[in-house]
């Protein structure tokens, strides 16, 4: 077995869209990153076999189109189950920066008007992306960044010393 000691700021385990999103943004604020992926970077969590939308807003189509109609959406779809603070805050808060990111890598599939393109699902919150290409370009986003990408590596046991992982 090879062991490999490797110093960085912030450790992510899973090469998802979370994991490579939140890689992407610790980057940007200048630690340095590993992200380990039990698969390929590429290819992994449930948008790397080509998911084709995601739920969110963008201020294009009306005045529904927007964090109050989406949130209203959300509390009639799931009949009053929903924390709207807790949606709010852990979606709605960074909607607008992740759209502007998704059209800038170029996955959002867009109409003829040049808006982004909506499925009829969710009351058109649904957006199109072109799954294709979403995870690949995801991943060159955070292989360019700088990140240290460990493919096809496991986890099996973290040593923690003082409350860090050693």
């Amino acid at each position: 077995m090879q062991y490999k000691h490797i110093k960085t700021d912030v450790l992510i385990m899973g090469g998802g869209t979370s994991g490579a999103v939140a890689a992407i943004e610790a980057r940007k604020k200048g630690a340095s990153v590993v992200i380990m992926e039990k698969g390929k970077l590429e290819r992994s969590g449930c948008s790397g076999t080509g998911q084709s939308g995601f739920l969110g807003y963008a201020h294009q189509r009306g005045p529904h189109d927007n964090k109050e109609g989406f949130l209203q959406h959300a509390v009639s779809v799931a009949k009053g189950a929903c924390d709207v603070d807790l949606l709010d805050a852990v979606i709605c808060s960074e909607m607008d920066e992740a759209v502007q990111m998704l059209d800038r890598l170029g996955v959002l599939i867009h109409d003829e008007d040049g808006r982004i393109s909506r499925f009829d699902l969710f009351n058109g919150y649904c957006m199109w992306v072109d799954g294709r290409i979403f995870k690949p370009t995801l991943a060159a986003e955070v292989r360019e960044s700088g990140c240290t990408v460990l493919d096809r590596t496991c986890a099996i046991k973290l040593i923690v010393k003082d409350g860090v992982v050693a």
